[in-house]
């Protein structure tokens, strides 16, 4: 009996010693579980795994089904957030499996575990099964967990997904009002979930087209997510990738690719690069981006990406392989693209749950693509399938209805059914409109459906009268087209007040140009019927309204900034924020022109620029909504009137302001008592002038005669009859750019030089009259004492560096040969005082330092042009800073104050660039004019150190004489070539400078010889006269008695 007794206690102590044991292994399982999931939950992943891993080792020893289902639904957790979605997929199976085996006490990870199942089934297509598995999760929260608040909100939540993925929009917003509506205890778990739920509305937003609302839901996410996670976190790649998208549908595409790129920047930061099926989308949006900014190679890039990386995630059939095809498609543009979009289709229309919204934009990319190639009815034909399912889903007032409108009522124009085409422009017009229009709301944004909109749809109509009129010779229409046209241009502000980004703008001004030339089209037709003066005006006013909008607006920003008296913090915060995001903007460029660039410090760098961006539009929105009037005056777009312009001019001047469109240029000729506009129509004017400039870099003689004679020709002779006074004051447009007027011979001749334009009149160039005749610097040059500053590139230099610049003067007494560019500066000093910088104290520090003490700044250094990309112009200085890596980008001159009445840029291509149809010429004038630089000297071409120095003494020696600058440069290359041999009388030695800008003479300091001269004169005269008065006072003294 006591045997068996021992027995018994035995065996019982032995139990519950396993059994404690048991116990403890099971509390520590829960505790790497619930460790692992803080973890998880601040993005620590692989530490997150790790733990996961370690509890489902000690639950499997212990057979304890509970922890082995929680240890599999915290991977299959772990695994989705690495995008590891197969995996995922079998840990949720697993922990599905083993709760069962739970029984009862498994339920919590039952429903755990088919949440985790519907959030894979969602992606990967199985979309009923993640509808099934949601709702039965959610039942047993709502049966047997009720009261475990945070947990219900979540099944909520993923329920709505379900039903999103499901095409269920309406049931989804339901179910997600029913979960914020849950009163649970606050934790930043619960703040997550919420961003979740804003997040999901968004998207159901965008799917329902409702964009800015979209929008609005994005922005909250950011905002509750912003509470509980750093900055870098990645939760935040999504929601930025989602905004992108939404900028993008509103064709803000700089925006959008800041968006993308920050989206990827997080990506490859905490997941690295090509880990993440997420990288997939941003690859393509980025694409998307990219295309359309016409940065084709760019596009490319990011496109072969996502097809390579969706091939990898998802394989080749999957559903979100339309992505790439439907990129390539518009890549192409014509009929190499439409069997990437038919693929694109196909594979959209067999996937298990076909996504109409898709399938709706590839339809629309079709109608593109026929419409281009002229196949007018199989454009009308996707269009209409387009507008067939964006209307079954969004309804009419929805942004991507109205476009369709639009696109159809564009080709029944085509067609010359005039009737439908007004019919579905009025469609578009009538869906836009959230309320009864009137004089009080019209540019309101709350009245429009989409803000971009009431420009196009009225554009749109006025297109369509427009050819009603050239089919039917109806005055009516004419003067209807004139009205909507005006009516197209009022709405411009409302469009443009929404873009933020400067690429947007450049975009939009460029896109906008066409609407200015219909409206210069029908009023000269006008004037050509009624022969009334105001439609001539009118014709003006648009051409100036097209020009250079956003250089005017920014340096009238920036003085009304100053006129506002903002708080000094507030200005030192924007030019710090201007400072770093030149900082950062610099080492992006210089790292992305690396041959083999570091992938993930550009995308850091980038990420970085993302955040300071956002800095600086909240503090830019922050003033407009302090000060309402900053705000008004900001979007304002006044130009010079006629009546104006013609004050301004003297006698002697004649402007010339041109606007081209296609092959017909329009010469607006302006005088201080006449005004006339003609008609030019040249063809091929592009690659004319192409060719010209060619043959004067390759010094052909012969080419260069016959393309000047032949442009002088087509551009001048017609026209100049209506000029007065030897002075031209030309506003080129387009190609006309790259054109140097003064150039242009007048007659057939290899040998008389007296026939260039240049003979005739002084030229001087201007972005447009507005911003050349605007007062828009407050400073007075007039009163910086200093005349000039000169700095020249050194590489090798035989003078030693030395520890502070040497002026002008000792320049000038200096009896040293200078290599390069320092003899052009050793002509400047026998003309003019000022400071020197060479060898290493020419750097981009002391530059920046001394660029606002001076009258006049020459920099004889060399220049970098980029064609493709206007942000990576830039001039290099001499090394010798650890401060700056002396090369000077157009960004940071924008942060820089420069109100020199001159800046001459004395190195190559510095006037020249890649021509935007509406801002003119990018070039590194344009960021020295904003600046605040009245004036300067640019180069077209490469510039000769044989010939400059010679040509810049003459110059500088007019300038000092007081002539206008025009006046100057025009004497300047008369007097090279009057004394110049025949060696270097080509236009390529002498010919490439040019003025733009204000003209006005120059007032410098009064040194000149004549002054020391009659000095010393007068010095030796009065010596003289004191040993005179001397030797007389002692003769006297000798001679008395």
């Amino acid at each position: 009996m006591r045997k068996i007794i021992f027995l018994a206690c035995t065996f019982l102590l032995f139990g519950t010693n396993t059994f404690l044991q048991a116990q403890e292994k099971q509390a520590t399982a829960s505790d790497y579980i619930n460790d692992g999931n803080h973890l998880l939950f601040y993005g620590k992943y692989l530490d997150a795994t790790q733990l996961f891993q370690k509890a489902l080792k000690i639950s499997e020893e212990t057979q304890d089904f509970l922890h082995i289902a929680a240890s599999y639904n915290a991977l299959a957790k772990a695994s989705f957030s690495q995008s590891q979605l197969m995996q995922s997929y079998s840990y949720a199976q697993q922990a599905l499996v083993h709760s069962e085996k739970a029984k009862e006490v498994g339920k919590r990870e039952k429903a755990t575990a088919l949440e985790n199942l519907t959030t894979i089934e969602s992606i990967i297509g199985k979309t009923k099964d993640a509808l099934k598995n949601a709702l039965e999760a959610l039942e047993i929260r709502q049966t047997y967990f009720k009261d475990e608040k945070l947990a219900l909100v979540n099944s909520y939540l993923n329920y709505a997904i379900a039903l999103h993925t499901n095409r269920k929009l309406p049931e989804a917003m339901e179910n997600l009002d029913i979960a914020i509506s849950i009163t649970a205890e606050n934790s930043p778990q619960l703040t997550i979930l919420h961003a979740d739920i804003m997040e999901l509305k968004g998207q159901i937003k965008y799917d329902l087209g409702k964009n800015g609302e979209a929008l609005s839901y994005f922005e909250k996410t950011l905002q509750l997510a912003q509470q509980v996670y750093e900055k870098d976190h990645p939760y935040f790649g999504k929601v930025y990738n989602e905004m992108g998208l939404i900028y993008s549908i509103r064709e803000e595409f700089g925006e959008s690719l800041e968006y993308y790129k920050k989206a990827l920047s997080l990506s490859i930061q905490n997941y690295g690069i090509d880990n993440h099926d997420e990288q997939v989308r941003i690859h393509f949006n980025i694409g998307t981006a990219y295309f359309n900014q016409n940065l084709i190679e760019k596009a490319l890039f990011h496109t072969k990406k996502t097809l390579e990386l969706g091939t990898h995630f998802y394989g080749a059939s999957h559903p979100k392989m339309y992505y790439p095809y439907s990129q390539l498609g518009n890549i192409y543009g014509d009929e190499r693209g439409i069997p990437y979009l038919e693929k694109a289709l196909a594979i959209c229309l067999n996937a298990p749950k076909v996504n109409y919204v898709i399938v709706s934009y590839l339809y629309e990319y079709l109608g593109h693509i026929n419409y281009r190639i002229e196949n007018l009815q199989q454009a009308l034909h996707y269009y209409q399938k387009s507008l067939e399912i964006r209307e079954r889903i969004y309804g009419t007032q929805n942004a991507s209805t109205i476009k369709t409108y639009n696109h159809i009522a564009k080709i029944y124009t085509e067609l010359q059914n005039f009737e439908k085409a007004l019919a579905y422009n009025q469609k578009a017009i009538q869906a836009n409109q959230l309320t009864q229009i009137t004089d009080t709301n019209r540019f309101s944004s709350k009245s429009y459906v989409d803000t971009d909109m009431p420009l196009e749809n009225t554009k749109t109509k006025a297109d369509i009268l427009l050819h009603l009129y050239e089919n039917t010779k109806e005055k009516k229409y004419l003067e209807e087209s004139i009205q909507y046209y005006t009516d197209a241009i009022s709405f411009i502000k409302l469009t443009r007040a929404s873009k933020r980004n400067y690429a947007d703008k450049i975009k939009f001004s460029e896109t906008i140009k066409a609407l200015y030339a219909k409206n210069i089209y029908t009023s000269l037709a006008h004037y050509e019927l009624y022969k009334d003066d105001s439609s001539l005006r009118t014709a003006f006013t648009a051409s100036e309204q097209s020009k250079a909008h956003v250089l005017r607006s920014l340096l009238k920003n920036t003085e009304q900034k100053r006129q506002m008296h903002l708080q000094e913090d507030i200005l030192n915060l924007e030019q710090s924020i201007n400072d770093e995001l030149a900082v950062l903007q610099s080492k992006i460029l210089v790292e992305s022109t690396k041959k083999e660039a570091d992938s993930i410090l550009l995308y850091t760098l980038e990420g970085a620029f993302f955040d300071l961006s956002k800095r600086k539009d909240s503090l830019e929105k922050s003033i407009e909504h302090t000060l309402p009037k900053y705000y008004k005056l900001k979007y304002e777009d006044r130009v010079i009137t006629l009546q104006n312009l013609q004050e301004k001019l003297n006698d002697k001047t004649t402007l010339l302001e041109f606007f081209k469109n296609h092959n017909m240029l329009y010469v607006f000729i302006v005088t201080k008592n006449t005004f006339r506009v003609e008609k030019l129509e040249i063809e091929d004017l592009d690659n004319q002038i192409k060719e010209f400039n060619n043959a004067i870099v390759e010094k052909d003689t012969k080419k260069f005669t016959e393309r000047s004679v032949h442009l002088y020709e087509q551009l001048f002779a017609p026209i100049r009859n209506y000029f007065v006074g030897d002075e031209l004051l030309i506003i080129p447009d387009e190609s006309l750019w790259h054109l140097q007027f003064d150039l242009l011979l007048t007659q057939d001749s290899n040998t008389d030089t007296d026939a260039y334009l240049l003979h005739d009149y002084a030229i001087s160039y201007a972005n447009s009259a507005s911003l050349l005749f605007e007062n828009t610097e407050s400073k007075n040059v007039e009163s910086i004492q200093n005349d000039c500053i000169a700095f020249s590139f050194t590489s090798k230099d035989s003078i030693h560096a030395v520890s502070s610049a040497i002026s002008l003067s000792d320049l000038r007494n200096s009896q040293i040969d200078l290599p390069g560019t320092r003899k052009e500066i050793a002509e400047i000093s026998k003309i003019l005082e000022g400071s020197y910088f060479y060898g290493t104290k020419a750097n981009e520090a002391n530059f920046k330092e001394q660029a606002a003490k001076y009258k006049i700044i020459h920099l004889a250094l060399h220049g970098d042009i980029d064609n493709q990309n206007s942000n990576n112009l830039k001039i290099y200085f001499s090394k010798g800073s650890d401060e700056e890596d002396d090369a000077l980008f157009v960004h940071e001159l924008y942060n820089l104050h420069i109100p020199a009445s001159l800046v001459v840029l004395s190195a190559c291509n510095t006037g020249s660039g890649k021509v935007n149809k509406a801002e003119g010429i990018q070039s590194l004038g344009n960021a020295f004019q904003y600046a605040g630089a009245k004036s300067l000297l640019l180069s077209r071409w490469e510039i000769s150190d044989k010939t400059t120095p010679e040509f810049m003494r003459y110059f500088y020696k007019h300038i000092k004489a007081g002539l206008p600058k025009h006046k100057a440069l025009q004497q300047a290359k008369i007097d090279f070539l009057t004394h110049t041999d025949s060696f270097t009388n080509a236009p390529f030695y002498w010919g490439s400078f040019y003025v733009l800008g204000d003209t006005q003479p120059i007032v410098l300091s009064s040194f000149n010889y004549t002054y020391w001269i009659i000095g010393i004169v007068l010095g030796v005269l009065l010596l003289l006269a004191v040993i005179y008065r001397k030797r007389k006072a002692s003769s006297e003294y000798d001679l008395r008695p």
